[in-house]
């Protein structure tokens, strides 16, 4: 009888050690199931964040271009006007000069 409880007593303490071993191999299951997630949103929160700074750049990039080709381009209209004006005015010089020509003549 002593032999039976002792072998009873055996059995469940080997049944709790199998339920505590099956649970504490979930729970760790579980732990690293959670821990892939997190690595995973983690890792696509940085793909989108360098996504994010690499269009914020080449938003940049085009701004600045565009910024400097208007510059360059009211630059060259302002330089064109600024002939015209000096070439009108040497114009109006040489007429200037003739018609004080013609009254000194």
């Amino acid at each position: 009888q002593i032999a039976r409880a002792e072998a009873e007593a055996e059995a469940f303490a080997s049944q709790k050690l199998a339920e505590f071993e099956r649970r504490r191999t979930a729970q760790e299951e579980a732990e690293a199931a959670a821990e892939a997630e997190l690595e995973a949103k983690r890792r696509t929160l940085e793909d989108e964040r360098a996504k994010a700074a690499a269009e914020l750049e080449a938003r940049r990039t085009a701004a600045t271009a565009e910024f400097a080709a208007q510059r360059e381009a009211a630059t060259a209209e302002l330089d064109a006007q600024k002939r015209a004006l000096e070439a009108r005015r040497d114009a109006a010089d040489r007429e200037a000069s003739a018609a004080a020509a013609e009254l000194d003549a």
